[in-house]
């Protein structure tokens, strides 16, 4: 068991320490003169050597003691003791239940909802949107560093933070069947104004764009048809453009970065050169988890880069039904942290900071300490004041 102090600085107490020695060579006992003949005869120039005498030693040591105590109190000691590991498994809702019962888990391990509380598993679930990434770690930051964790989830997550998991400690990471339902958007979605430039060598790459902004044609309105602007990387962009795909090799000019500054979304080919996106995160992974794009902030926009090539042998994405909305959720995402991803891309790494040591305060057993040596102080005071009337 190893003890430590919350507030060192309360040992300063310890001065006061003084105080009882100073008050015991002070007090004298009362001496009454008494006159012996036989004194007369003493020569006056001889006088009886003083030493230095505390008198009522136990008592002086109990009030030692009591100062001591409360110093120590004032401290604040605690005690870091080792606590029996315990054994969490933890659900994150959406996983299918009877899933559970086929996993090797222990009976009595303790068993909760991941939701804000992490109430029992016997009870509802309660509703939360605090992303599943920072529930773990809260709770990887409120288990003691001795406790292992089972985290039981559906093959789809959403919720999520952009950062993958990193934790104080190695989880057991169970799969089973189940789906977390994504967010549906409350407010209304603005149609893309989209752009698209495009060098010679990138001609090709530019038509699944032209597709996928075709696709968005059916849920706008007519008089919008005629908004995608397409053409070479020399052309400017018009000022009412507020997403870009620009498919080209090398650097992006200077003003191309400035209406990015400015709050524009732009999606980049694997070939262009943007230094900003070496701390990207990424914003689309597929089934098998690998990143296609990444994204991170330049000024007031947002910028993105393919990672694959944009041809269906090394990226059969473009080629599914759904990539025209994949990309408009891309392009319309305000936020650069992908919310929703599969599972098995998701297992928490180590590295996170470690859970917290078991502390407890002693502060309570000291009080009593402290009580019991003050009713053995008043008693020998008193005692002492009894035997000196007499």
């Amino acid at each position: 068991m190893n003890f430590s102090l919350l507030l060192p600085s309360g040992l300063l107490a310890l001065t006061a320490l003084i105080l009882p020695l100073l008050i015991h060579l002070s007090r004298r006992s009362e001496q009454k003169p008494t006159d012996f003949a036989a004194l007369r005869w003493i020569s006056a120039q001889l006088r009886p050597r003083r030493k230095l005498v505390f008198q009522e030693i136990l008592l002086l040591i109990l009030r030692i003691l009591l100062l001591v105590a409360l110093a120590i109190f004032l401290a604040k000691p605690t005690s870091m003791h080792a606590v029996p590991p315990k054994h969490w498994v933890v659900l994150v809702p959406g996983a299918d239940i009877s899933g559970i019962k086929n996993l090797a888990l222990k009976q009595t391990s303790e068993w909760h909802w991941l939701t804000p509380g992490f109430p029992d598993f016997k009870d509802t679930p309660p509703a939360s949107d605090v992303p599943v990434s920072s529930l773990l770690r809260e709770l990887d930051a409120l288990l003691p560093a001795n406790a292992s964790v089972t985290v039981v989830v559906p093959e789809t997550l959403t919720g999520l933070d952009g950062e993958r998991i990193r934790l104080g400690r190695k989880v057991d990471w169970k799969i089973v069947p189940g789906d977390m339902p994504a967010k549906t958007r409350t407010e209304k979605s603005q149609p893309i104004r989209l752009a698209i430039r495009h060098d010679e060598k990138h001609n090709g790459d530019a038509i699944y764009f032209r597709a996928a902004h075709a696709a968005w044609q059916t849920e706008q309105k007519v008089s919008e048809k005629q908004a995608l602007d397409s053409a070479d990387i020399l052309s400017p962009i018009k000022p009412d453009r507020s997403a870009l795909v620009w498919l080209s090799v090398g650097e992006l000019p200077v003003d191309i970065r400035d209406w990015i500054n400015k709050g524009g979304s732009i999606i980049v080919s694997k070939q262009t050169v943007v230094p900003e996106l070496k701390s990207g995160v990424a914003a689309w992974r597929n089934e098998q988890g690998k990143v296609l794009t990444i994204a991170a902030p330049l000024g007031q926009g947002r910028i993105m880069q393919w990672q694959q090539e944009l041809k269906p042998e090394a990226m059969p994405e473009l080629l599914d039904a759904d990539f025209p909305e994949k990309l408009k959720s891309l392009l319309q995402t305000k936020s650069l942290a992908p919310t929703r991803a599969f599972a098995k891309s998701q297992t928490p790494l180590i590295g996170g900071q470690a859970g917290p040591k078991a502390l407890q305060s002693l502060q309570t057993w000291l009080a009593l300490l402290i009580a019991l040596l003050l009713v053995l102080e008043r008693w020998l005071a008193n005692s002492s004041r009894r035997r000196s009337a007499a």
